[in-house]
This record gives structure tokens, C-alpha cells and sequence, in this order.
């Protein structure tokens, strides 16, 4: 079992890898690195102009603390075929958890070190928190997380009642604890640690393959999600759903043109062109907050709506190989696709007008944002998809 573990954990790193060298591409990373800066110095910036040592400042540290100990849960790499095959293994299923353990602990430990490094200015010079209080504070965090996965593997088992939500919560108010009472820390450090030596005797009897598999396959679906946003995911299925709340848009065009009611509704239940207008609005409102120039947050935002526009152009294609649509006897022209396109992009222009408004006021930005996407939506778009 050990060995299936390891061989499943390679396996599973070569098809990360391959999708992270497309999500991490050049644009990216110096995007993020953009990001990352602008963030560094608003937060110095702020940082100075805080009063020190007000009472709801270790409230502050410990929601965001505890937040960092939610990503990153216990892998299994279970697969449907393991429900019948496997089946007899149950009793050795501690050991195939045992390098897995090690392996799940990788991304949650980044995550903790990295966000309770940027926290530690402000835990220290602002909230009154003592070096070696925090220092217990992120090992806390860090046993915290081991204690949590190992909890997740334990409900598994069909003969234990464990509810790992619980655990959230009872970390929350422990870290509350520590935030305002320093001397908590040793204490709490010395509880986990003999909670996390306890529970390593603790072993999974009756093992649920049905709930682990779940569990397993909704991890990895959040994951190819992810991946998605940035490039097709070939294990991925993807699920059109009807959302009901955006059905009044969509009966407005059922009387005026059939095709672009279409059209439109593909783009409503498409899960990736949905995700693709949330990911790229939050980016754009991200960028207004983090920028401070106004003629940069001009075009940051006019950039993200030209990338909008192009990640939409493929919706042309959608019902290329559909018979029934090449049969619909209704005039199809790019007219229609250009009218949903340049709806749905103007609702996001609503949008970031709305937030630059609030930022900047009546500025160079809000002409600029209208000015820019005018120009997009009726030159850009309807020569690009004459090429099409």
C-alpha cells in the first residue's frame, strides 16, 4: 500500500505540473508580481498610519490566522475502481495514509509561514503581540493543520462519529486566545502536541471508501477548476447548469432573436465563460484597489476588458457541430453574437465604473474605461470575428 501511495503521488505531480507551467505563464507571474508589490506597499503605507494596540486588533490577527489553516486537505488519490478492488485492503489503509500525511502538509505549511509573514508587522508593532506569543502562534497553526488532516482521515472510518467543521471553529476561538493572552501559547502548544501524539495511535477500522472517493474526487474537481480559469482541463467535465436568477435576462430575448437568445444562453450556463467573467471582473476591481496612478488604473482596466472580449471570442463555436442549430431556421450572423458580447462586457464596464467612481470619483478613469471598451466592443470585436 505504501507503494501505490508513492506511485499515485508521482503520477499525480507529473499531471500538476503540467497544468501549473500553464497557469503560471509569463503574463502571470509578472502579474502577480505586480500584484504582489502594489500589495507590499499599500500594506507599508497603512501600516504606519494605524494606531497601535487597539482592542480588535488581535480579533483581526486570529480570523485571518485561522483562515489559513482552511486549504489544503488530506489526499487520497482514491479512485472509482479502488470501491471493489481495494476493498479487502481496508485494514491497511493507515499505511497507505502514511506518506500521503507528509505529502497533503507540502502547500498548507507555505501558506500558513507565507501569510503569518506578511501578518507579522502588524502582529507585532500594532496588535502588542511579543515575538516568541506569535512564534507559538505559527507553530500552533502548523500542528493545528497536521491534527486536522489526520482528523479528516478518521472520518473515514464508518465507526467513529468525527466532524472536522468543529475543529475550525475550535481553533478560531483558541487562537483569540493566544492573540490576547500571550501565555495561552505555551499552553495550547503543549495540548496540541499530545493531541497530535494521541491521535498518531488512533487507527481507521471500518475504512468508507464511498466517503473517502467522494471526498477525494470533489478535492480534485476544486482543483481542475482552478486549472480551468487559465487553460482546458481534459479531466474536467463540464456541467452546464441553469442559474435561475439570471432567467429574467434571458426570457427578455427569447421574443427578439432566437440565435442570440441562444448564444446568450450558453454563455449564462457555461460554467468557464461564467467563471471567466467573475475571474476577469475581480481582477479589474482588485487592480483599482491596489493602484494608486490614475492613468495606470485607466489602462490596467482597459487591458482587462480587451482580454475579456478575447477569451470570448470562441463562444462563436459552441454550436458549430450542433445539427439542430445549422437546421434552426433563423438568420445567423456575427451581428448576434456581437450584441451578447458587447452585453455582457458593458455590464462589466457597469461595473468597474461604479467601483473607480467610488475610488477615484469623476476622474480621467471613468471617461477613459467608457472611451476604451466603446472603442473595443465596436472596432476590435466584430473585425475579430470576421477572422474567426
Amino acid at each position: 500500500m505504501d507503494k501505490l501511495a508513492k506511485k499515485r503521488m508521482n503520477e499525480s505531480f507529473k499531471v500538476n505540473m503540467s497544468y501549473l507551467r500553464l497557469v503560471f505563464n509569463d503574463f502571470f507571474v509578472l502579474a502577480l508580481i505586480f500584484l504582489f508589490g502594489a500589495f507590499m506597499y499599500w500594506y507599508a503605507q497603512n501600516l504606519m498610519r494605524l494606531p497601535d494596540k487597539m482592542w480588535f486588533y488581535p480579533l483581526i490577527l486570529a480570523l485571518i490566522s485561522s483562515l489559513t489553516i482552511i486549504p489544503g486537505q488530506i489526499v487520497t488519490y482514491l479512485k472509482k475502481a479502488d470501491l471493489q478492488f481495494l476493498f479487502i485492503k481496508s485494514q491497511s489503509m493507515n499505511e497507505y495514509f502514511k506518506p500521503l500525511k507528509k505529502y497533503s502538509l507540502i502547500f498548507p505549511s507555505i501558506l500558513i509561514l507565507l501569510v503569518n509573514g506578511i501578518l507579522a508587522p502588524f502582529a507585532l508593532l500594532k496588535a502588542g503581540v511579543n515575538s516568541v506569543s506569535f512564534l507559538c502562534l505559527v507553530i500552533s497553526l502548523l500542528l493545528a493543520k497536521a491534527i486536522l488532516q489526520k482528523v479528516e482521515i478518521l472520518s473515514f472510518d464508518l465507526s467513529k462519529n468525527v466532524k472536522e467543521q468543529y475543529f475550525f471553529v475550535l481553533a478560531f476561538l483558541i487562537n483569540i486566545l493566544q492573540a490576547y493572552f500571550s501565555w495561552t501559547s505555551y499552553l495550547y502548544l503543549i495540548i496540541e502536541l499530545a493531541a497530535l501524539i494521541f491521535l498518531r495511535k488512533v487507527s481507521v477500522l471500518d475504512f468508507d471508501w464511498e466517503k473517502a472517493y467522494q471526498f477525494e474526487k470533489n478535492r480534485q474537481e476544486r482543483i481542475y477548476l482552478f486549472y480551468s480559469m487559465f487553460t482546458d482541463v481534459k479531466e474536467l467535465r463540464v456541467v452546464f447548469r441553469r442559474r435561475k436568477y439570471l432567467d429574467g435576462i434571458l426570457n427578455l430575448q427569447k421574443t427578439q432573436d432566437a440565435v442570440q437568445f441562444l448564444y446568450l444562453r450558453a454563455l449564462f450556463r457555461n460554467p468557464e465563460y461564467i467563471a471567466l467573467l467573475g475571474r476577469m471582473s475581480a481582477f479589474a476591481i482588485l487592480l483599482a484597489i491596489l493602484v494608486a496612478d490614475v492613468k495606470w488604473a485607466t489602462g490596467l482596466t482597459i487591458l482587462v476588458i480587451f482580454l475579456t472580449i478575447y477569451q470570448l471570442l470562441p463562444l462563436k463555436r459552441i454550436y458549430r457541430q450542433h445539427v439542430m442549430f445549422q437546421l434552426l431556421p433563423a438568420k445567423k450572423s456575427n451581428t448576434q453574437l456581437i450584441k451578447v458580447i458587447s452585453f455582457v462586457v458593458w455590464c462589466q464596464i457597469l461595473l468597474l465604473q461604479v467601483i473607480n467612481v467610488l475610488i477615484y470619483h469623476f476622474s480621467l478613469v471613468s471617461f477613459g474605461i467608457l472611451l476604451g471598451g466603446g472603442v473595443l466592443l465596436g472596432l476590435y470585436l466584430p473585425l475579430k470575428l470576421k477572422t474567426k
